[in-house]
């Protein structure tokens, strides 16, 4: 028995020892990786949200404030006033243009814009948490403000509102505004005036928009019988709404609407890059732009010397301060002829610049100066009302003539400059008399001293710098702080002073 375990254990040492040699051919089993993560699914790119669009509301000019069919409001309002007979509480009349951003959108009217949701196209969702809808801004001198309820129709461009809470004989600017959005429409000026039967209508002088636009004329070349476009010159014009340019006659030289949108037959709405309200002027339209009493002088200038003299100051004559702006505002083409030329027309009026006596640096006056002890500016601030900037005019010169652009102050600062060192520097009061100071144009607000390819390089002129073709220098000259005629040139060669409507 114990012969038969000693046996058996050394038959199970042998086994043993046979099992730990291992072939050098066995395969081998490879363990699989297994990723615990699961794989990400592509995301979906997300749609812009939409905006509801800023300024494409555009108030038209002409609004009339009545009351018990009188007026209470400047500017030429009775006939309008004397249809609204039912108006005995004190009502603003006014009409309004949508731009395509509405109009071609789903907005589709103002009654849209101010009342439909904008839905975020990723969720199909309203995209903000308000409720859309409109009211309008109600702005005094003071800064102060007011919201009136405004409910458009659909369909409807022409609307009134009860102006009961505005009072009299206070400027207020009134804009439309979406509550949720914040988007604003144009604005307007209003001040409203008790009824009399004086011929000196009263209140602030009234405001007119002056839109601008383009005309192309091809330069050509005969080749072989035929023409061929060389190039195309490019000119600004200006107008205000009641001298809108005629359509051109139909010729193959000089275009001013959008050919590629429209096709060849000449149109004059839209005007090629037409831009409503590039600057405003005082309204020629105005009463106190005439003479009234056959004394050879603007009713407007016998206001502000009777005003001063009621001050207890004396004047040695009457100053004049506005100046009609008379600018070129389209192309006329002869009948069966190539040749072309420039139309004129009145855009309205601007105000001579002032000279500071201290500094001898031009400006152009402000709720500053009106409410200032100066004698003149305080008769000014009843008539005249709104702050002021400067208007200043831009020269490009091309082979064969030349193009003037006009340019607002509040637009113009953002994109001026003159090179020094290979650098575009921003001119400022203390540095920009004598440098050449140049912009491009139109405007590229983000990056304004980069030029761009649809970009032009004009350079700023004086009044009597405008002496090409038969584009007119503007009338009148500056001032000092007294209202004297001066022979100072204004330091940064502004041209005259604008009313300003911006907030």
């Amino acid at each position: 028995m114990k012969l038969l375990n000693i046996i058996s254990l050394i038959l199970l040492l042998i086994l043993s020892g046979c099992l730990d040699q291992v072939p050098t051919n066995r395969p081998t089993l490879q363990k699989a990786v297994v990723n615990d993560t699961p794989e990400e699914e592509p995301q979906a790119e997300l749609l812009e949200i939409p905006v509801r669009p800023n300024g494409a509301v555009i108030i038209q000019p002409g609004h009339c404030a009545c009351q018990s069919a009188r007026s209470i409001s400047i500017g030429n309002c009775d006939a309008t006033c004397a249809s609204k007979a039912s108006t005995e509480t004190p009502q603003l009349f006014f009409d309004v243009e949508l731009t395509e951003a509405i109009t071609l959108d789903t907005y589709g009217d103002l009654n849209g814009w101010c009342l439909q949701q904008i839905i975020d196209p990723n969720t199909g969702e309203s995209a903000s948490s308000g409720t859309p809808n409109c009211k309008i801004e109600a702005k005094d001198e003071s800064g102060t403000t007011q919201l009136i309820d405004f409910v458009p129709g659909a369909g409807q461009t022409s609307f009134s509102i009860n102006t009961v809470a505005l009072d009299f004989n206070k400027t207020y600017r009134l804009t439309i505004i979406e509550q949720d959005s914040g988007a604003r429409s144009t604005t307007i000026q209003l001040r409203k005036k008790e009824i009399d039967d004086s011929n000196d209508p009263g209140g602030p002088l009234a405001l007119m928009p002056v839109n601008e636009f383009t005309c192309l004329t091809n330069t050509n070349s005969n080749n072989s019988g035929g023409t061929e476009i060389e190039s195309a010159k490019r000119s600004h014009f200006y107008f205000v709404e009641e001298t809108r340019p005629e359509p051109l006659l139909e010729n193959q030289f000089i275009f001013c609407h959008d050919k590629q949108q429209f096709g060849s037959t000449p149109i004059n709405s839209p005007l090629l890059e037409e831009k409503t309200g590039a600057f405003t002027v005082w309204n020629r339209n105005d009463p106190r732009f005439f003479d009234l009493d056959g004394d050879e002088e603007l009713q407007i200038h016998n206001i502000i010397e009777k005003e001063v003299e009621r001050q207890g100051q004396t004047l040695t004559s009457t100053p004049r301060f506005f100046f009609e702006l008379i600018w070129p505002n389209g192309i006329t083409v002869e009948a069966d002829s190539d040749e072309a030329g420039a139309t004129q027309s009145s855009l309205g009026f601007y105000m001579s610049p002032f000279i500071d006596q201290d500094t001898f640096r031009a400006f152009c006056p402000t709720q500053e100066h009106y409410y200032s002890s100066n004698p003149i500016f305080k008769a000014m601030r009843e008539v005249v009302g709104v702050d002021t900037e400067a208007l200043y005019v831009g020269k490009e010169a091309v082979q064969g003539g030349c193009d003037f652009v006009l340019v607002r102050e509040s637009d113009l600062k953002k994109i001026w400059f003159y090179i020094e060192n290979g650098q575009h520097i921003q001119p400022n009061d203390s540095t920009i008399t004598g440098k050449k100071v140049q912009f491009y144009w139109p405007p590229a607000f983000n990056s304004p001293f980069v030029r761009k390819s649809f970009q032009r390089t004009y350079t700023l002129q004086r009044v009597e710098s405008l002496n090409c073709g038969e584009t007119p220098p503007p009338e009148g000259g500056n001032q000092n702080g007294d209202g004297v005629r001066s022979n100072l040139e204004t330091h940064d060669k502004r041209i005259g002073c604008l009313p300003v409507l911006q907030d």
